[in-house]
């Protein structure tokens, strides 16, 4: 059950991070004018590549691979930070400190529950 549960999870956030590459293209073609921190085509480059990540991760883990034990859960780590590294980085809205503390949360949440499940996952019997 755990290791479904991760392998829906992983899936979850490739499918994220594709609707996201699509959403990059669709805004570098319908809003081109759009004033950003950088090209669009490094949106839609950055999602595909978590996307890919995160895909094979869950097949990885769906094949039971022992390397997926950890592997996913640096995967996920590597994914927050990046995400908090591009927050500091180009964060212009207003509101990004007010939401800092929430998204440290979600963080935390995912990274915790891939480790868990994760552990859950490849546990010995």
């Amino acid at each position: 059950m755990a290791r479904r549960l991760l392998v829906f999870l992983l899936m979850a956030f490739a499918l994220a991070n594709i609707a996201r590459c699509g959403l990059a293209i669709q805004q570098a073609i319908t809003l081109p004018d759009l004033p950003q921190p950088f090209a669009a085509w490094v949106n839609a480059a950055t999602g595909a590549v978590w996307a890919l990540g995160f895909g094979l991760a869950a097949l990885g883990a769906a094949a039971r691979l022992r390397i997926m034990r950890w592997g996913s859960v640096v995967l996920m780590a590597l994914y927050h930070a990046h995400l908090w590294l591009n927050r500091a980085a180009f964060a212009r809205a207003e509101n990004a400190p007010l939401t800092a503390e929430f998204n440290l949360l979600l963080a935390v949440i995912a990274v915790g529950g891939v480790a868990a499940l994760s552990g859950l996952a490849w546990r010995k019997k």
